[in-house]
């Protein structure tokens, strides 16, 4: 059995695909891990032949889809390839690696004992090996935006997540498989995680094309609420209050068109689950009148005062 499978689900990204696939055949022993790259019916042919024959030639596993079965569910099927390695890794074909990285994150795997490995956004330049419950992950993680929701950050066993795995098919409206997954994992009991800063590991962000069906933004980010229900009861009654915050509503009206079903679903679920103290349609009431003017504001901003701004309220425009 492998240390470590990479599966990269793929969609007309050839170059930036070949890029990773270079970073990661830096490191030599492939009796450590093994490669699997999903091609979602990509429509550059001539591109993903390139893809294709790389592989061969570094006996990296290549699949093709039929037809193109959505992001979402080809980012699935990597938890459907975690059963012949002891971690697995869903790695974005655009979260650029250093050259260096697959050498320390299998010496962090063969030196400890873990359930998932993060990282992160927040500066840790050491491993932190920790016991975390659902609360702590909450906290820690989903609450600061460290980073989680990103499927490159997170590094799953495969033993401690293979009875999962049905929970993130569930959740597969929600765009955040993987998501659903960790959350679940940590319900009802505490888990072995290590975290370390995700910049020691991957390229800072590069001028991409959007990702594959890039309209489901507005699907994820009425999406995300919906995974409130899988956090236990104390702690979803706040992610459900955090998530509709004042300023987290802004994006509301400008997405609802875009995000339905989830729009629909996700203004259902907050009002079942939020008394009128949090003064929920009063936000969404206020947004709905000044989203415009809002909008227009943050096209006429420059950079420099958007990070000033940032900095001073911690808010981002």
């Amino acid at each position: 059995m492998k240390l470590l499978t990479i599966y990269i689900p793929s969609y007309n990204r050839a170059n930036s695909l070949l890029k990773q696939l270079d970073a990661i055949n830096n490191f030599r022993d492939k009796t450590k891990f093994k490669v699997v790259v999903n091609d979602n019916c990509s429509t550059d042919v001539k591109g993903y032949k390139e893809v294709q024959d790389y592989c061969f030639r570094n006996s990296f596993v290549y699949n093709r889809n039929e037809i193109n079965i959505g992001a979402d569910a080809n980012i699935f099927n990597g938890f459907l390839n975690s059963f012949d390695s002891e971690y697995i890794w869903i790695l974005s074909d655009d979260d650029l690696l250093k050259k260096d990285a697959i050498e320390k994150i299998i010496t962090i795997l063969e030196k400890n004992d873990l359930d998932i490995l993060f990282f992160t956004h927040s500066k840790i330049d050491k491993l932190e090996v920790k016991i975390w419950s659902q609360r702590d992950f909450f906290e820690n993680n989903i609450k600061t935006a460290d980073g989680a929701t990103l499927i490159s950050n997170v590094i799953y066993k495969s033993n401690s997540i293979k009875n999962l795995i049905p929970k993130g098919f569930q959740y597969i409206y929600t765009h955040f498989v993987h998501l659903a997954i960790l959350i679940d994992l940590f319900k009802d009991k505490e888990i072995n995680i290590a975290r370390i800063e995700s910049s020691q590991f991957f390229i800072p962000d590069t001028n991409l094309p959007p990702p594959e069906g890039s309209g489901g933004y507005d699907h994820s980010y009425f999406g995300f609420v919906l995974l409130g229900e899988l956090f236990e009861q104390d702690i979803k009654k706040e992610f459900i209050n955090d998530w509709t915050n004042f300023w987290s509503l802004r994006h509301w009206h400008r997405m609802y068109k875009n995000g339905q079903p989830n729009g629909i679903y996700a203004k259902s679920y907050i009002k079942e689950n939020l008394n009128f103290l949090n003064f929920f349609r009063v936000k969404l009431l206020f947004w709905e009148i000044f989203s415009p003017l809002y909008e227009l504001i943050k096209r006429n901003l420059s950079r420099k005062t958007k990070d000033k701004l940032l900095k001073i309220f911690k808010v981002k425009f």
